[in-house]
């Protein structure tokens, strides 16, 4: 029997069996197309989604403008503000406005010193400069001489400041 089960198997030949297939893929290029676009869109979801942690900044007011918010608070105050106090003030606006606009140290200076130190920095025409000196001296009247001053000083004053911040280079 073992003979007979031996011829029988070289007598079959040999088996054909298939050959082992690799297992199928999917196109993968469709499938990386997919996943890209599918990254973008979140990425760009994210952008447009996401909070700003940075908020847009406003720029500084200018020196100017400063000087005329300032000077607009004084103008209210006019009638309720002692002409002495109304020079003070007046005078801290137009000198933090010079120093603010032209670089050139206004607030801790003598008339004199800063009169002197504005005519060889800034180029002031001749009637701004007189004006600044004019209305300088007048505050410092008031302020340091208590020259006896009324509300006409004081609009005086004011129209001074005004028209130096506004006619200003």
């Amino acid at each position: 029997m073992i003979w007979f089960l031996a011829t029988f198997l070289l007598a079959a030949g040999p088996d054909e069996m298939e050959d082992i297939q690799p297992p199928v893929r999917p196109d993968t290029a469709i499938w990386s197309v997919a996943i890209i676009a599918l990254l973008l869109l979140l990425a760009l979801a994210a952008y447009f989604l996401w909070p700003n942690p940075k908020k847009p900044g406003t720029p500084p007011p200018l020196p100017r403008e400063l000087a005329r918010i300032s000077l607009r608070e004084l103008q209210e105050k006019l009638g309720t503000t002692g002409v002495y106090d109304l020079s003070v003030e007046v005078s801290n606006v137009i000198r933090t406005f010079i120093e603010r606009q032209y670089g050139v140290q206004a607030i801790r200076q003598t008339t004199p010193e800063f009169l002197h130190l504005a005519s060889r920095k800034i180029k002031f025409t001749t009637v701004q400069h007189d004006d600044l000196r004019k209305f300088l001296h007048l505050c410092d009247s008031i302020k340091f001489a208590r020259v006896e001053a009324g509300r006409q000083e004081s609009e005086t004053l004011l129209s001074q400041a005004w028209a130096f911040v506004e006619d200003g280079q």
